[in-house]
């Protein structure tokens, strides 16, 4: 879908404001226009801009309702008129709703002042000289611009095609009438096929006719575009979990199933901060620290009240800080690391269950277990008995992240055995519906067997199509993930914070057979890297600036980032397909993947 600017129409769709502009249709022609092309054009809708007179004094005007900028097909200025309108051959004159108009509001002759506005602009701004951008000379003057095609036309979404005489310099494909409205796309294609001025227009010539039009600070119209549909689909979503989270109170035990992206972590957090928990013990475990600070960032930005009632805290230091609050001698931990996880899956649960059959005034009276499938199954009645008698249990899962065996998925799966209620979460609220439907491919295909999908996505969609780029080897990955994060934050303008690097296996260059790893590149870029070492993993969720995450695939579970690059993976099947699943559900808005040819193919056939 094309850029638009403004990223949302100015004047809400039963404001007065609306009404007496007279921009009803307007607003029409907007919303059919956010959904033509591509990303790579570019649509400007009524901007104002200032113009010097000679006296040096300042005028506001307007170039044209809307100008399309298509790097492939040139410029169009498109002028809009509401209404029903009609020529009069006699007069010379054109008629909307019957009222004569006058010359100055002629839409053809506003569309000409349009692109002679448009002229003399680049003129007054850059003159016939080259600009400097990045260091380097770039092209873009009066001179340029005539080398552009440059198309006027109108359209009239309701009016039907008028069978009569047009004015003489008038080409029957220039007007967008009501039934050519219906395939706006086409019709725009066709007053461009009025050139036959080839030219391929350069991304720096592009964003420079937008710096001239909306002013020197220029944003990415996608990166606000994500914005403005993440908003939208958080507003979705609030009214739909309040439904879920209402009923809950019925019951004390409760399971929730749903797969990536459908609200688990968020609806975990509201729950805490209900106002029937205000008063009363709350406990919400997680299975790495990444996800706990996560969630406390979530309840904080959520309500602006302390919630000194609220403990956020994955597994294992809870047990330790329980033991040393009641003055306990826990078993030291040594071995390697198998050893020390036997450690937290075996006698951790035992003793936890043992703290809480002592001092039962140490229970919770609401308990919430996140990402609960990374849980060995050890832990399910020790976490039941942190809870008390008559308090509240919930445990989250996906049923499709998990690589580890002995978890307790298998027990989660069968709620009414367990005395438990259980609930399923089939939207998906988080990913883009390109995104979205990635993942319901990948799943159909390759782990059939769950019989698991999204019964629908958010209809905001707001994102484009994943891109994908093909790499032969491992410094080949490093080099493109590295140019791919650069034009993020140079051309996207996101935010390293906005950002995530994930990846299977290994991205240190020790175990390649390389001087290179992804932390020492990512570096080189004056970005602090989160996460890139084992010791740094409870940093993994930060909302500082400049901070970029950088992570194996299974220590982001939970967490998720605007635009994620998934990198170093060699094909999908049974062994990876869980952690590519993962790793692709990270992204809210944007998506990228740089790895291996076969790889690419896969993905490819699913898109």
């Amino acid at each position: 879908m094309a850029n638009l600017f403004p990223i949302i129409f100015p004047f809400n769709e039963d404001s007065p404001e609306m009404k007496k502009l007279g921009v009803q249709t307007e607003y029409e022609v907007y919303k059919k226009m956010g959904n033509v092309y591509d990303e790579s054009v570019d649509v400007v809708y009524g901007q104002d801009f200032l113009k010097n007179n000679y006296d040096g004094s300042l005028d506001k005007g307007e170039i044209t309702d809307f100008l399309i900028i298509h790097p492939k097909k040139g410029i169009l200025f498109l002028e809009c008129k509401g209404g029903l309108m009609e020529y009069d051959k006699m007069r010379k004159i054109w008629k909307q709703n019957n009222k004569p108009l006058q010359k100055d509001k002629d839409p053809f002759e506003q569309a000409k002042n349009g692109q002679y506005t448009f002229i003399n602009l680049l003129k007054e701004k850059y003159g016939d000289k080259k600009i400097l951008k990045n260091g380097q000379s770039v092209k873009v003057s009066s001179q340029w611009a005539k080398k552009i095609p440059l198309l006027t036309g109108v359209i009239f979404p309701n009016t039907p095609k008028i069978k009569g005489s047009l004015p003489s310099d008038i080409k029957p494909q220039m007007i967008i009438w009501a039934e050519d409205f219906q395939n706006l796309e086409k019709s725009l294609n066709n007053i461009f096929a009025l050139s036959e001025k080839p030219y391929s227009m350069e991304n720096d010539e592009k964003e420079n006719i937008i710096r001239t039009l909306i002013g020197d600070n220029l944003k990415s119209p996608f990166k606000d575009r994500l914005k403005y549909g993440e908003h939208h689909q958080e507003l979705q979503f609030d009214k739909i979990q309040q439904q879920f989270i209402s009923s809950w109170f019925e019951n004390s035990r409760i399971i929730i199933k749903g797969l990536a992206g459908t609200g688990k972590t968020l609806i975990a957090a509201k729950t805490a901060i209900k106002k029937e928990y205000k008063n009363k013990k709350v406990l919400i475990l997680t299975k790495t620290v990444g996800i706990s600070k996560f969630l406390q960032v979530l309840i904080n930005k959520k309500s602006d009240k302390k919630h000194e009632n609220i403990t956020i805290i994955n597994v294992d230091k809870f047990v330790n800080l329980i033991s040393r609050k009641l003055s306990l001698q826990l078993d030291i931990v040594s071995g390697d690391f198998s050893e020390k996880r036997r450690f937290y899956d075996e006698k951790n649960p035992k003793k936890c269950i043992e703290i809480f059959n002592d001092l039962p005034d140490e229970r919770f009276d609401l308990v919430i277990v996140d990402e609960a499938q990374d849980f060995h199954e050890n832990w399910f009645r020790p976490l039941k008995s942190i809870a008390k008698d008559y308090g509240t249990i919930i445990f989250f899962y996906d049923p499709l992240q998990t690589t580890r065996e002995n978890t307790m998925i298998e027990i989660l799966k069968k709620p009414n055995k367990i005395g438990f209620s259980g609930f399923s979460f089939n939207t998906n609220y988080r990913n883009t519906s390109s995104i979205s439907n990635l993942l319901s491919k990948l799943i159909k295909k390759y782990i059939p067997q769950e019989n698991l999908d999204y019964s629908e996505h958010s209809d905001i969609n707001v994102g484009r199509v994943p891109t994908l780029i093909e790499a032969n080897s491992f410094e080949e990955i490093i080099n493109k993930t590295i140019t791919r994060v650069k034009d993020y934050i140079d051309f996207e303008k996101f935010k390293p914070m906005d950002i995530g690097v994930l990846y299977l296996g290994s991205m240190d260059g020790r175990k390649h057979n390389s001087k290179m790893s992804m932390t020492t590149e990512l570096k080189k870029l004056d970005v602090k890297v989160i996460g890139a070492r084992e010791y740094e993993m409870p940093y993994l969720y930060s909302n500082e600036e400049n901070d970029i995450s950088f992570s194996d695939v299974n220590s982001f579970k939970g967490l998720e980032k605007t635009a994620v690059i998934l990198a170093n993976f060699s094909e999908i099947n049974e062994k990876t397909v869980r952690e590519i699943y993962t790793g692709l559900s990270r992204a809210r808005g944007d998506l990228t993947v740089i790895t291996y040819k076969k790889a690419i193919n896969q993905i490819k056939e699913l898109l």
